[in-house]
């Protein structure tokens, strides 16, 4: 068993001015950043070159 007694109850934002830095940074959307995303970690060596994205299942619906 997992008692996790503010699960739920405390804030979980960030401070504005934090939150103002990112500010049009992600407005394409997630589906469309991913590519970019992937490169970014390939180059920077995170992650293998022949890495590939996965499947996108926006509305958890079952396959």
């Amino acid at each position: 068993m997992s008692l996790a007694l503010d699960a739920a109850h405390a804030p979980h934002h960030v401070l504005k001015e934090w939150a103002d830095a990112y500010k049009d940074v992600f407005d394409e959307g997630y589906e469309a950043i991913r590519p970019e995303i992937l490169r970014r970690q390939k180059e920077l060596g995170l992650l293998p070159e022949d890495t590939e994205l996965s499947a996108i299942n926006p509305h958890g619906e079952r396959t």
